[in-house]
């Protein structure tokens, strides 16, 4: 008898809308559940090790300001794909749009997730995302807005 898995695309979307939404009301408690530490971020302006729930809240508050900053009003993020890829691990492909009211304030964007199961349930253990043309925010997910430099992990 096979195995019911519950359906992955509904797995990546609950975790979109739910980080989406901790992320436009600012709300780290509700945004920290959802993403695994430590982990590894990226964008084509750099990597990011998140090796600390300190980390992690520097990451989102850099998300917010740059959010708040450019005018977001509405982050609409959906699955494009989702697959099993063994019993407690689901890689994820999905879609990301900014607006501001009505205005869409840049193209739709690519990104890249490996989802984990664990006793948290299921968080994000890793990103990649592809925006070609913000690259404010690019920086601000790898930590280099505002002048910061960031190492990808600290010196050994």
């Amino acid at each position: 008898m096979s195995e019911q898995r519950e359906d992955p695309v509904k797995i990546s979307d609950d975790l979109l809308e739910k980080s989406g939404a901790a992320i436009m009301a600012a709300d780290f408690d509700a945004f920290r559940p959802h993403f695994a530490v430590p982990q590894k971020l990226e964008t084509f302006d750099g990597q990011r090790w998140i090796d600390s729930p300190e980390v992690l809240e520097e990451v989102f508050r850099d998300i917010v300001t740059y959010m708040r900053t450019t005018g977001v009003t509405d982050l609409i993020r959906h699955c494009v794909e989702a697959s099993y890829k063994g019993p407690a691990t689901i890689v994820t492909t999905y879609e990301t749009r900014m607006l501001r009211g009505t205005e869409l304030i840049q193209r739709p964007f690519p990104g890249f997730s490996v989802l984990r199961f664990s006793s948290d349930g299921w968080q994000v253990s890793g990103c990649v995302v592809a925006i070609a043309d913000a690259p404010e925010y690019s920086r601000a997910l790898i930590g280099k807005a505002a002048g910061n430099d960031k190492p990808l992990r600290p010196e050994a």
